[in-house]
């Protein structure tokens, strides 16, 4: 979903727990031009209508003018549940950008028993294994592209690029864990083919039990591989969930690394300064 090069100032957004946050930036720098936020309704994600107008038209309001500018794009990072990724593999891939969108596309389509027109896919190379390129690919259902797209159209912004979050923010080796208070993600950014996997779902903050449970079954499915030395794991929570976790991981091999998870207001700056 890139249509537009880089422009001299873009914005951010963030879908992000209970809010969108966005922020306008001027290239090479960090500092805000403007900032915004807007409460999201408690069921925005169950539809795709009109529920994302009201959320856009308030970014636009305290956002200014300046942020609708037709030279200006916008970055929408939506939450990890939302985005199906997986790697898929292809012998060779077309050097025609649009003839290799058509083939991953038509080729997500057809292993998820979907028409093409239905989804939207991005990607990016992950190596080659013995089946030739592999591609990370994540993919959206067409209709809420189109819902979220058109919501902020009428407002005037213009959306270059829709990700989910974890896709635009910088990642090294290993794995790589966020838990927010309402959905969390792991998902290897980096590692031989069996590493490069993603698994993301909704949470609640009043059954982080729960969530805790199910993130650390997957995380020794990714992170220790046949006996092999663990993946860094890289975690991105809240202060008391990064103690539970580490509390319930403390007699296993997975080790943690706690890492600052960051605002939903800084996050918006860094998706716009990127």
């Amino acid at each position: 979903m890139i249509g537009f090069g880089r422009a001299r100032r873009h914005v951010g957004i963030v879908f992000e727990g209970r809010f969108a946050r966005a922020s306008l930036v001027r290239q090479g720098r960090r500092r805000p031009l403007a900032s915004a936020h807007a409460p999201l309704p408690p069921d925005v994600w169950a539809r795709d209508d009109a529920a994302f107008s009201d959320v856009f038209a308030a970014l636009a309001k305290a956002l200014g003018p300046a942020a609708r500018r037709a030279d200006v794009g916008v970055t929408i990072a939506l939450p990890d549940p939302l985005v199906l990724e997986e790697v898929v593999s292809f012998r060779a891939v077309p050097e025609d950008p649009k003839a290799a969108a058509e083939l991953i596309r038509w080729r997500i389509a057809r292993d998820h028993r979907k028409a093409p027109e239905d989804i939207v896919c991005t990607s990016a190379p992950a190596g080659r294994d013995d089946d030739g390129q592999r591609l990370r690919v994540r993919v959206l259902p067409a209709p809420r592209v189109a819902c979220i797209t058109a919501a902020a159209a009428a407002v005037g912004f213009r959306v270059d690029r829709m990700e989910a979050l974890a896709a635009l923010m910088p990642a090294g080796p290993g794995v790589e864990v966020r838990i927010s208070p309402d959905w969390w993600s792991v998902r290897a950014a980096e590692g031989p083919p069996t590493a490069l996997r993603h698994h993301a779902d909704w949470c609640d903050v009043d059954a982080m039990p729960e969530t805790l449970r199910r993130v650390i079954r997957v995380l020794r499915a990714i992170a220790l591989q046949g006996g092999q030395t663990p993946l860094p794991v890289r975690l991105f929570a809240a202060k008391a969930v990064t103690r539970a976790l580490t509390t319930a991981l403390a007699n296993g091999a997975i080790a943690l690394e706690p890492q600052e998870p960051g605002d939903p207001e800084t996050l918006s700056v860094e998706i716009a300064a990127a």
